[in-house]
């Protein structure tokens, strides 16, 4: 036997304390976010919190109506309805119009948008689309979503539990002792007692939008000058002050990634109110979902940036409140789009690997395994690497 000595080089990404604060930070949702200053402000004694501006903007106490919040940690009725339909025995074109229609219903679950209107926009015939959404609403939970109106969502439960219209016309203390619901979303949700804070408003002022970031809740830092007056000192003995360098290092930095977390964010809203203006005036049903690479280019930002700042966060319209991720297609449409966009672009001489494409993708912020990205390659009828490759 025989000892060999070897020296390998290995990439290894090393984060500074900075960027993991930064990172930190610009992935924290505003409630979230105050929680972790509060807990630096109890052990950094270079920290203090400023009040919030004086001319902050924050709704008033009644707005947004209750109907339009979502429940803390959980998900939007929009997310909670496309969830149901990815699972649904259906093929892909009926699964493709489904969720369309899930994300065209409103906060309380009626449909937003004209029904040949959807259907001119999908590409199917009214009536195709019409014993589909006739489908989606005997399918999906909480029942009903998807009906056009309150006449329509009441006729759908009568047929469910064997009653007519005209007994409800004839006695309507019905509505009561068989519990009839006002409109399909009532009461989804309403086991979790905290509602989600928005990250961020977008306001109709005259006829433009404002972006405004959530001031209430975010944390406005400065520097305690007692203790940053420590520093200067020579009575201190080494390990002391090495202590203080460190926090005070560590407040500059939270405080830097605090300020560049609502910049990135601010930027970010104002493209999505610049693609959404139809949403923003009429509707979910005017919705044209964006791709995280359209706002990274947009705004000269790295596609993993942008993915941090979606994540876990909401804003506030005029058309209620919503996940950011709301406005951006669904993460599989991406992922499949971005497998199609790299291999189109890979040299085929040497083309890329199911492994190379997962890299890739995970450097964008798509955390997907490499078996992944070959089943959704297999499904857009793309060969394997070995098949693509051109030799010569």
């Amino acid at each position: 036997m025989r000892q060999r000595l070897e020296l390998r080089l290995q990439p290894k990404l090393i984060l500074t304390q900075e960027m993991q604060i930064s990172l930190e930070v610009l992935t924290a949702n505003v409630m979230d976010l105050k929680e972790m200053v509060d807990r630096e402000l109890l052990e950094n004694p270079f920290l203090e919190e400023l009040p919030p501006p004086v001319d902050a903007y924050y709704p008033e106490e009644d707005e947004p109506p209750w109907w339009e919040r979502i429940p803390s940690k959980g998900k939007s009725l929009q997310e909670h309805l496309c969830e149901q339909v990815a699972v649904l025995p259906l093929d892909d074109r009926s699964k493709e119009v489904m969720r369309e229609l899930a994300r065209v219903v409103d906060n309380r679950g009626f449909l937003s948008v004209d029904l040949s209107e959807l259907a001119k926009r999908l590409s199917v015939s009214l009536d195709e689309l019409e014993a589909l959404r006739k489908r989606f609403i005997e399918l999906v939970e909480p029942e009903g979503c998807g009906c056009t109106d309150e006449r329509e969502f009441l006729e759908f439960q009568c047929s469910r539990i064997g009653i007519s219209i005209d007994s409800i016309r004839e006695d309507p203390s019905l509505v009561v002792s068989v519990n009839l619901k006002p409109y399909p979303a009532w009461g989804w949700g309403e086991a979790s007692v905290a509602y989600v804070e928005p990250d961020a408003f977008v306001v109709k002022v005259g006829e433009d939008y404002q972006v405004y970031i959530n001031e209430r809740y975010t944390p406005r830092l400065t520097i305690n000058e007692t203790y940053r007056s420590l520093l200067y000192s020579s009575d201190l003995d080494e390990e002391t002050m090495e202590f203080l360098r460190s926090k005070m290092k560590r407040s500059i930095a939270l405080a830097k990634a605090i300020e560049q977390r609502n910049r990135t964010l601010r930027r970010v809203v104002e493209v999505i109110v610049e693609f959404e203006r139809e949403f923003l005036d009429k509707g979910p049903g005017y919705l044209k979902p964006l791709t995280l690479k359209d706002v990274s280019e947009k705004i000269d930002l790295h596609i993993s940036t942008v993915s941090r700042v979606v994540n876990d966060k909401y804003v506030h319209t005029p058309q209620g409140t919503y996940p950011l991720k709301f406005f951006f297609e669904d993460k599989a449409f991406q992922v499949k789009k971005r497998i199609k966009e790299l291999i189109a672009s890979e040299d085929k001489k040497r083309p890329l690997s199911d492994a190379a494409i997962a890299r890739l993708l995970k450097e964008e912020g798509f955390d997907i395994a490499r078996r992944t990205v070959a089943k959704y390659r297999e499904e857009l009828g793309i060969p394997s690497s070995a098949k693509r490759r051109v030799r010569g």
